[in-house]
C-alpha cells in the first residue's frame, strides 16, 4: 500500500519477518490503520536527512526496517525502525500524548490513537530512540486464543 511513497522518497525497506508466527486476533482493519500510521511517520522522518548536507546523506542510508517475532510464548512483537532524524529524547515521555506533535505540520493524534487501538487489542505500542539516528516504535499483540500451542 506503500510502495509509491517509499519509491517517492527513495526509501529502502528491510523485511525481517518471521514466518512461524502465531495468529493474533482483532480487526485487521485497524492494526492495519497502526502499522500504515507508523509507516508513515518513519517515511516521514526521513524527509529532513535528505538535503540537509551532503556528508549527512552519504553516512545515512534511507532505510526502514520491519521486523517481527514471538515474545514470551503469549504475544507477538512487530519492530518499526528507521534511519531518521529520531525523537528528541525530551519530546520521547509526550508522543503518544492527544495533540502532542514533533511535526511543523500535524494534529499530534496519529500516534495516540495508534496507542488507543493497540490497547484495545490488549497490546502495548512504545517508542525508543536508535543508537545514533531514528527510532524504533514496537507493537506488542497477543496471540489469538486460535492458536495451537
Amino acid at each position: 500500500m506503500l510502495d509509491r511513497e517509499l519509491a517517492g522518497h527513495k526509501v529502502s525497506l528491510e523485511l525481517e519477518l518471521d514466518e512461524d508466527l502465531p495468529p493474533t486476533s482483532g480487526s485487521r482493519v485497524q492494526i492495519q490503520r497502526v502499522l500504515i500510521n507508523l509507516l508513515t511517520n518513519a517515511i516521514e522522518s526521513l524527509g529532513p536527512t535528505r538535503g540537509r548536507s551532503e556528508l549527512m546523506t552519504r553516512d545515512r542510508p534511507r532505510r526502514i526496517a520491519i521486523r517481527s517475532m514471538p515474545l514470551d510464548g503469549k504475544n507477538v512483537l512487530v519492530e518499526i525502525s528507521d534511519t531518521g532524524v529520531g525523537i528528541p529524547p525530551e519530546k520521547m515521555p509526550r508522543i503518544f500524548d492527544a495533540f502532542f506533535t514533533t511535526k511543523s505540520t500535524g494534529t499530534g493524534l496519529g500516534l495516540s490513537l495508534c496507542r488507543t487501538i493497540v490497547e484495545e487489542h490488549g497490546g502495548r505500542l512504545w517508542a525508543s530512540s536508535g543508537e545514533e539516528h531514528g527510532a524504533t516504535f514496537h507493537l506488542q499483540l497477543p496471540r489469538s486464543n486460535l492458536s495451537s500451542q
